[in-house]
């Protein structure tokens, strides 16, 4: 079930509060410039492992992060919608359930970007809109197709700077949570944050 009241401040907070986040770390990434991004995720060197909590907030290039920027606060106030709550909880799980994938199977390079977190929102809606067949949950997810179709190339290699593995593992991420989510009905304080 989908709460309807998407203007809720404390969503649009949750999403643009994140977004601070990586705009944050990307300042103090730039000042030191760039080598925060060699703490990124990569795949089966254990000395990497612990990106996996943190590989989305890193990005290259003030370009890299303007273009996650957009999709990321549009999807992610879309996640959103079901509440505060289920956004930190969705992204928390692609992040990591993502991190670990490319980490198991992903191409020996450093993985970071905010594009796993749009990829998974993308799966997430899509998905969401499959599994519990809500009018509300449809809309958002033709809107989100219309829109964002383009994404489904980002999930084949097609060159050596984008994280194509990133990119479907969040999809698939996203996927699952929409899944387990649909098993579970939220609660009234939990669709209210």
């Amino acid at each position: 079930m989908v709460n309807s009241n998407i203007t809720n401040l404390s969503r649009w907070k949750s999403v643009l509060g994140l977004l601070g986040i990586m705009w944050l770390i990307h300042l103090a990434n730039l000042l030191l410039g760039y080598q925060l991004n060699q703490f990124g995720l990569v795949p089966r060197t254990t000395s990497h492992f612990t990106a996996i909590f943190y590989w989305s907030f890193l990005h290259g290039s003030i370009d890299h992060l303007l273009t996650n920027s957009i999709p990321f606060t549009i999807l992610g106030l879309l996640v959103a919608v079901r509440g505060s709550y289920y956004f930190f909880l969705t992204t928390l799980f692609i992040s990591i359930t993502s991190g670990i994938v490319v980490w198991l199977f992903g191409r020996t390079a450093i993985h970071i970007g905010a594009s796993v977190l749009i990829y998974g929102y993308f799966g997430f809606l899509i998905s969401q809109a499959w599994f519990d067949r809500q009018p509300l949950s449809l809309i958002i997810a033709l809107i989100v197709v219309i829109t964002y179709n383009g994404l489904i190339f980002g999930i084949f290699p097609n060159t050596q700077q984008i994280s194509w593995e990133g990119h479907l593992a969040g999809l698939i991420s996203g996927s699952l949570m929409a899944w387990l989510l649909c098993k579970q009905k939220p609660t009234k304080k939990q669709l209210q944050e």
